[in-house]
């Protein structure tokens, strides 16, 4: 390890052997603090995709895209039918002039600054660094409504609002929304229909959740969501990136005194995607002075580093809570939504263990009575892209994303167009049939979260932060909701602060370690 490395473990190595010492000298009073429970139900089932066998040989890349697309439409129809005041007419080739009429369909958006997919090209190095997100929305983007009948094109007017009394601009869209759209085609305008309301799906008319017996313990557990752990990656090279990890170990095990009583109520953690880091470029190896075999052989070794890294973090946790793993973006999984579970062979050590759960992404699951959702993060930058605030011109923060997609009734409306996804042909699995209690999204630039109503009732939305560029996670309590925001950081004395919690928003609790 660099010296400045070892010196902060000497430090956190010293500050445990001092508290032991005072415990022995009765100065501190040993307390023992019970690891909190909740009950837990898996209800991410429906994302697993079914592989292909010798009695079923249908690939899922044997069928079209547009399957999913006329999946979604059939099973949101009737909840657009039902958020709708109006009378709808069935099908947009059943539309009339000069009469005002109400239809259910699927957006289509064409955006002229979208670059085409076409164009871009791969030359095989290492992969390189991504481009920050802009909006690819403009003032010449056109809007469309389809259905199995046909397609009419849409003008939405200055005083248009959803459902929900909004107002609402073509920039609040993306394609693959679907919605009922109320307007008037007029003679004179060229077969253009002229919006003045748009209802998103309604979640009154489902069956209600049922929720099972409550069952956890007092008081009130914790889930703690961690995101972007990044192992593996340039910052996890650092000391302090090293040294944090560490912390946030010793943490969910409860060996830091000050904080055990906290970390006793956190009954389950949830990594959401992110946990390994892109592997090092074969370029760079390449280029270290060694022989071709040596370096084919480095390049094999650094792929799958970041996976062991990661078996190694689980290794130590897994012990004391439960821990459920969504895979990410990098991580060794298939790249089209939904992604799979990561394959138990990835990770020896810790996937032997019942209290490792290795999920799909999205996640879907019922923790002490609260439906928790929640994805990687994939969708929402992906959504963000295709939509704009009308007031400055700039992409919706990735919280009001997350609230978006709650409203449009579905995970990731751009998939199949941008965001890659398998062409589902007899549903469409990212559809919310219910409102969570907790709704997350992982690697987001910083902490974000508050409570939205939808239809009497309420959920939490949490943009959970990159862990590699934060140091922040959050707790999550089941029975309230709050949310709280802890950051762990390494002084310039290399001692870690003491916990400390600030107010800074209603939306927002810091606790600094």
């Amino acid at each position: 390890l660099p010296v400045q490395c070892c010196n902060r473990f000497f430090c956190l190595l010293q500050r445990k052997m001092s508290s032991k010492e005072g415990e022995v000298d009765g100065s501190h009073k040993e307390k023992i603090f019970t690891r909190a429970y909740t009950s837990y139900q898996p209800r991410w089932q429906r994302f697993v995709v079914k592989q292909p066998t010798l009695v079923t040989t249908d690939p899922p890349y044997n069928r079209q895209y547009s399957h999913l697309y006329t999946s979604r439409l059939m099973e949101l129809r009737p909840r657009c039918q039902s958020a709708a005041s109006e009378i709808v007419v069935p099908r947009i080739i059943e539309l009339r002039e000069n009469e005002f009429c109400t239809v259910v369909g699927t957006f289509i958006k064409e955006t002229n600054n979208r670059p085409s997919s076409t164009t871009s090209t791969y030359d095989g190095s290492a992969i390189s660094v991504e481009p920050p997100l802009q909006t690819f929305c403009s003032e010449k983007d056109l809007l469309v409504l389809e259905d199995e009948s046909g397609r009419v094109e849409l003008v939405l007017t200055e005083q248009a609002t959803d459902n929900r009394g909004r107002s609402i601009s073509i920039h609040d869209l993306s394609s693959g929304v679907v919605a009922a759209v109320s307007g008037v085609i007029p003679s004179d305008s060229g077969g253009v229909m002229s919006v003045s309301s748009i209802s998103f799906p309604s979640y009154s008319n489902l069956t209600l959740l049922s929720q099972p017996s409550i069952t956890y313990s007092e008081p009130a557990p914790y889930v703690l969501l961690i995101s972007g752990l990044k192992c593996n990656t340039e910052e996890s090279k650092n000391g302090s990136h090293s040294l944090c990890t560490d912390l946030l170990v010793d943490y969910i095990s409860g060996n830091i005194l000050a904080l055990q009583e906290q970390a006793a109520r956190v009954a389950r953690v949830i990594l959401a995607g992110g946990n390994c880091g892109s592997a090092a470029s074969s370029e760079n190896i390449s280029k270290g002075g060694f022989s071709e075999k040596a370096s084919k052989k480095r390049i094999a070794e650094a792929a799958t580093l970041p996976i062991q890294e990661l078996d190694l973090f689980l290794s130590k946790i897994l012990g004391t809570v439960p821990v459920d793993v969504l895979p990410g973006k990098y991580d060794p999984t298939n790249a089209n939504w939904p992604q799979q579970p990561l394959h138990s062979c990835l990770l020896p050590s810790s996937s032997s263990s019942s209290m490792v759960c290795r999920t799909t992404n999205p996640y879907e699951a019922i923790l002490g009575g609260k439906l928790v959702i929640g994805t990687d993060g994939s969708n929402i930058q992906d959504l963000r892209q295709y939509l704009m605030l009308s007031n400055n011109a700039t992409m919706p923060t990735e919280l009001q994303t997350l609230e978006q997609t709650l409203v449009f009734g579905h995970l990731a409306p751009s998939a199949p167009d941008s965001l890659h996804s398998f062409p589902f042909a007899s549903q469409d699995p990212f559809i919310l049939s219910d409102i969570p209690n907790i709704y997350f999204a992982g690697n987001c630039a910083e902490f974000a979260s508050k409570v939205v109503t939808l239809e009497q009732q309420s959920c939490r939305l949490i943009c959970i932060p990159d862990f590699s560029v934060t140091r922040e996670v959050v707790l999550v309590n089941l029975e309230t909701l709050e949310t709280e925001c802890i950051k762990i950081i390494d002084d310039d004395d290399h001692e870690a602060r003491a916990p400390s919690t600030n107010h800074a928003t209603d939306e927002r609790m810091d606790t600094t370690w």
